[in-house]
């Protein structure tokens, strides 16, 4: 979500003056996990390209996990299925 969030950013404002870009940032956390922020990229301007294919990335990356959710839930059906 924070890679959406950034790359609409953005494009709302790859016109205003004085605009600097933003980027996500993903680390890992210790334990496990992955900690996301919105921080400054260091670009000059706005590359639209980039932002759509950003976009295009972060669509396909929410249909594999909504994918994996289901796969879960009629996996756990199954299971209580053929233990039921």
């Amino acid at each position: 979500m924070t890679r959406l969030t950034a790359s609409a950013s953005n494009i709302a404002n790859a016109q205003s003056m004085g605009y600097a870009p933003v980027r996500a940032e993903q680390r890992e956390i210790a334990g496990g996990g992955v900690a996301a922020r919105i921080e400054p990229s260091g670009a000059a301007d706005v590359d639209l390209t980039d932002e759509m294919v950003g976009m295009l990335i972060a669509k396909l990356d929410f249909q594999a996990n909504a994918k994996m959710l289901e796969t879960i839930h009629k996996l756990d059906r199954r299971v209580l299925e053929t233990l039921g």
